[in-house]
This record gives structure tokens, sequence and C-alpha cells, in this order.
């Protein structure tokens, strides 16, 4: 014999029915509206094959780039809202394009790279906090450039001032260090990488990221 519903449970399960149609329209909403607010990679400086700081070299060719979502091919910093933005006390993985650690758990003192003394500035610091929490270094090696650590202590080779020098582009840390100015330590403060968080590689900057050592 087959079975009906009455009137009266017909119309609730309608009623329940409806009361779920607006839940489901907002879901539809944010899936197509989501993929729109990411951030366009192949529109960011570093990704878009053209020479926007007209020096010659552009995107990954660009020493001043460091990921393809790096937004400012003119200097270390990336032009990613956010980013570059932490305390030398406190630096986050350098090539995540963001300032936070709650997606890495990368914390380091900028004094653990620092060559010379801690700045009274920086003050304190705990030399037994210098290695880098797992967590850190397997969220952030991957995407570190050749030749730096993952907190942005690179070493950098340039012909335009004949040398290669170990030194913080991160930002946070010489925020006037520039390509040009690379062999001068008040403004590319000499370091050295981070031994619990480096990638280590016969390749280093040469005119570009990833050019073979001479």
């Amino acid at each position: 014999m087959e079975k009906s519903f009455s009137p009266d449970l017909t119309a609730k399960l309608v009623s329940v029915l409806l009361l779920f149609i607006p839940v489901l329209c907002s879901f539809e909403a944010v899936a197509i509206e989501s993929p729109l607010a990411l951030p366009q990679v192949d529109s960011a400086q570093c990704a878009n094959n053209i020479d926007d700081d007209q020096d010659g070299l552009s995107d990954l060719d660009d020493p001043k780039c460091k990921l393809p979502g790096d937004n400012d091919e003119s200097s270390f910093g990336s032009g990613v809202p956010g980013d570059d933005n932490n305390d030398p006390w406190s630096l986050d993985c350098w090539f995540d394009l963001n300032s936070g650690s709650g997606d890495d758990n990368c914390e380091m003192h900028a004094c653990c790279m620092l060559e010379g003394p801690c700045p009274a500035e920086y003050l304190p610091f705990d030399p037994s906090q210098c290695v880098a929490s797992q967590q850190c270094i397997e969220a952030c090696a991957p995407q570190t450039r050749q030749e730096c650590d993952c907190f942005g202590c690179c070493q950098i080779c340039d012909a335009s001032v004949s040398g290669c020098y170990e030194v913080f582009v991160n930002p946070s840390v010489s925020p006037a260090c520039e390509l040009n100015v690379i062999d001068d330590p008040s403004l590319c403060k000499p370091c050295s990488r981070n031994a619990s968080c480096p990638v280590p590689n016969p390749l280093i900057f040469l005119d570009g990221f990833e050019k073979l050592t001479l």
C-alpha cells in the first residue's frame, strides 16, 4: 500500500525548505565572489613579463622580486598590503607575502642573524631562541629564495658593486637597502644566515635570484 503525507505535514516540510533557501543562496554568492577577492599573481609586477622599474631585468630575473606575487619590482619590499610590517625582534617568514606568524609559526629575532652586538633598540634578545620551529621550516623553506634564510638575510652578488655581500634585504631590518648600495653596511645590515632555516645551494643572487655561481 502506498504511503502519503498529510496536507499539514507537507505544508510544514515546505515551510522548512523555504527557510534554507536564503542560506543556500548566500553560499552560492560566496562561491562566486571569493575568487575575485584573491590576489591576481599574473598581474603583479614580478609576474607580468614587464620591466616595471626599467633596470633591464623583469620579474624573477630582477633580484628585487622575491616571489611571483611580489608587486614592487623597484625595491626589496613586496608592495603587498600587510607585508614587510614586522618588528626586527619578531620576524615572520619573509617569503610568504604577509607579516603574520599564525600561518607558519615563524618568529625570529633579527639579532639572531645580525653581525655584531644586538642594537639597544632591539633589546631584549635571548640567543637561545634562535632556532626556527619545525612548522616554520616546513612552511617557509620551500618558498625561500636560493642563498637566503627564511627571514631575509641573503647573500647577494652584484657586478655594480664588485663583490658578494651577506646582508639583510628584509625591509623590516634594512628599510633603506637597495641593490646599488648593497655594500653599505649602514643601509644593508650585514648578517649571517640563520642555520636552522637556510636554503643552501650553488646558486646566488647575481643579476637575478637564480644564476649559477661564477
